[in-house]
């Protein structure tokens, strides 16, 4: 079964049609019933587990960039593939899979 889970990082970037779970508890309670999409802007729930899980994991930035995050163990490749163990709320955090991070990652060096 084909489930996907869509983060957003701002209100400005949420689509207007879907449902979206604005709530920790809501969204874990539509991942623990494996709704096949969950739109949610509850970051802190960004885990490896949701992959082992089945679900395709996309992150939508307030700048209107978006981008999958996949498992290296499941053939990922890329900036943003992640290891089981890794935390990847903590990855998005310190802006690792940021796209225009490129840049400001050389300025002021």
């Amino acid at each position: 079964m084909y489930k996907e889970i869509h983060f957003y990082e701002s209100v400005s970037v949420c689509p207007v049609g879907p449902s979206i779970y604005l709530d920790w508890y809501r969204t874990n309670e539509a991942i623990e019933n494996k709704e096949p999409e969950i739109h949610t802007m509850q970051m802190c729930l960004l885990s490896a587990t949701l992959l082992h899980k089945g679900y395709r994991m996309y992150v939508h930035q307030h700048n209107g960039f978006s981008y999958e995050i996949t498992l290296k163990s499941r053939g990922g490749t890329g900036d943003r593939s992640v290891r089981d163990a890794q935390n990847v709320y903590a990855m998005w955090a310190s802006n690792i899979f940021r796209e225009d991070m490129d840049i400001k990652r050389y300025e002021g060096i």
